[in-house]
């Protein structure tokens, strides 16, 4: 038996095991079955015995050897990216034994309750009539409706138990399985389709299940929504639905969701983090294989199959295998192209696939006239590396610093500005370029809005200032506006990223303690509205103090004509 070892390679799986194994500090075992225990490794060979341990990836030194030029480089690459992993925060969950099916299918209601408590719900007489005399539990009627979560649900039935002649209107269940078309699929509710993959999925779900958070939102950041007034609305574009806006921000229903993390990579502020493959991580994973004459692939996990059954040889890339080509934002792909030849995202062939970030990226390059990023799958990877050899890419070093992803995105482009613009504007949702009119009153409404700090208000001079780069789009400013004065046009304009001003007014200054407080338009608006004039040129602070003294002196003065 082998103890734990961070990257164990086997001697059965051709030369490439010694030839890589001290340039990453790996233990060489002698035999395919040898046990390997611990926590968790990097294991070369698919066949080692992983049964004592808890966690672990394979990187195929065979499949490598086979399919890539330049093996060595390519495994070493895979090696480093795999052994900087995240620390999952898991929940275990007691799911229970109940299954609730909604079928006839009698093979499968035998089997199942071998495995399982199982109530069978049927208006089909035939089934009725195999389930007399009602050992396994069964409800002649239909199902109408399910709520709750998966080891708690709440199944509402239209029926009556044929076992005692009881009305039945709701019975709790574990799992639940019923046709296509009822409810939504989630976890812990299987559709069929076929009932045979459904019921699998419930059984493995039995008992108790560890749960992987995927996703952690900050809704004290997040500009979904603010003072009733819904803003930024990227996420809600998740490819499951899992995300629903709230009177807080925004909420993930986890049932649902499968961690592709579209959700955190679209997020310009980063209210959102992946859990699964946080950013700051993924930046940790190209710096491991980063290489300036070699091509990084993002690669989707579910993919990794084509590779095996690809039939031919593919060029020296350095991959970077991630849950979903949805978790890598713009900001990773820019970074990983000037840190490299050239960067080629590997989808697999799911429905769930997002190209948002992808695009931005390809804005962003094409604006200072380069290239050098592809999408392609497996089959279609050899004519990308083609294409990315002749393209022109970026040589810069940049760095990724900022509080936010928007931020992390402006200091790459600060880095590309050295190059002259080719393209200077893009139509993407997730930009704003805002414009203020003459009704603006310097309020302040819309810095106190803006979730990205892109308005921001200098009462002393009398200015509003925008900083295009780090609008998101979100709309709270022009919702909030109490004047209609601003405008917005979703767009991204590589001319203007910087800050400047945009509106302007002369400020009112307190006659009493000189301090800037309204603008001339605001102050206009007010004296025409209450016929005020002299009492508006107090600050809201020495206004009572004036009104106090005035009435002070008037006292004074009566008493003294009295006298």
């Amino acid at each position: 038996m082998q103890s734990l070892q961070e990257i164990i390679l086997c001697n059965g799986c051709g030369k490439l095991a010694d030839k890589i194994a001290k340039k990453v500090n790996a233990t060489v075992v002698n035999n395919c079955d040898t046990k390997i225990e611990g926590f968790y490794a990097v294991i070369g060979c698919p066949a080692l015995d992983t049964s004592n341990l808890l966690d672990y990836d394979v990187v195929d030194l065979n499949m490598i050897e086979s399919k890539f030029d330049n093996p060595e480089k390519v495994a070493i690459a895979w090696i480093n990216s795999c052994l900087i992993k995240p620390e999952y925060e898991t929940e275990v969950i007691e799911v229970g034994e109940d299954v609730v099916y909604f079928g006839d299918n009698l093979d499968l209601i035998f089997e199942l309750n071998h495995a399982a408590n199982i109530t069978v719900v049927t208006k089909n007489k035939k089934t009725i009539k195999n389930l007399y005399p009602f050992k396994i539990k069964t409800i002649s009627g239909e199902i109408r409706k399910v709520d709750g979560k998966i080891g708690n649900f709440d199944v509402y039935i239209d029926g009556i138990d044929l076992a005692s002649g009881k009305r039945i209107n709701k019975i709790k269940a574990s799992v639940v399985i019923l046709p296509e078309g009822l409810v939504n699929e989630k976890v812990g509710i299987y559709t069929y389709g076929n009932e045979y993959k459904a019921a699998l999925k419930a059984l493995n779900n039995l008992g108790k299940v560890i749960k992987i958070k995927t996703v952690e939102v900050n809704n004290d950041i997040c500009g979904a929504i603010k003072s009733n007034i819904e803003g930024c609305n990227l996420c809600l574009a998740c490819p499951t639905g899992s995300i629903e806006r709230n009177e807080r921000g925004i909420s993930i229903n986890s049932e649902s969701c499968v961690g592709c993390g579209f959700c955190s990579s679209i997020c310009p502020i980063s209210a959102i983090q992946n859990k699964l493959i946080p950013s700051d991580l993924l930046i940790k994973k190209i710096d491991a294989v980063s290489n300036k004459n070699n091509v990084i692939a993002f690669v989707c996990q579910r993919a990794l199959g084509d590779f095996y059954i690809y039939e031919g040889k593919f060029p020296s890339l350095l991959p970077i295998v991630v849950p979903c080509i949805n978790s890598v934002s713009e900001v990773h792909y820019l970074y990983a192209l000037c840190n490299s030849e050239g960067v080629i995202a590997v989808p697999c062939d799911c429905k769930y696939l997002k190209l948002d970030c992808f695009e931005i990226a390809k804005a962003t390059l094409e604006a200072f006239g380069f290239g050098g990023l592809k999408l392609a799958k497996v089959d279609e990877i050899k004519e990308a590396f083609k294409e990315i050899k002749k393209e022109r890419k970026p040589k810069v070093s940049v760095k990724v610093e900022g509080k936010n992803k928007r931020e992390a995105w402006l200091r790459i482009v600060e880095g590309l500005s050295s190059f002259p613009l080719v393209k200077e504007k893009f139509h993407l949702h997730s930009f704003g370029k805002i414009e203020i009119d003459e009704n603006c009153s310097l309020c302040q409404t819309c810095s106190f809005f803006c979730p990205s700090e892109a308005i921001t208000r200098d009462v002393d001079a009398g200015k509003i200032r925008f900083m295009h780069g780090l609008c998101i789009g979100c709309e709270l400013c022009m919702k909030a506006c109490p004047e209609n004065a601003i405008k917005i046009e979703k767009i991204l304009d590589f001319s203007s990223l910087a800050e400047k001003t945009i509106f302007e007014d002369e400020m009112i200054k307190c006659i009493y303690c000189g301090k800037p407080f309204m603008s001339k338009n605001a102050y206009e608006k007010v004296r025409k509205a209450s016929k005020l004039d002299k009492t508006l040129l107090f600050c809201p602070e020495c206004r009572p103090k004036a009104i106090l003294e005035s009435l002070y002196n008037e006292i004074i003065k009566e008493e003294k004509q009295g006298d």
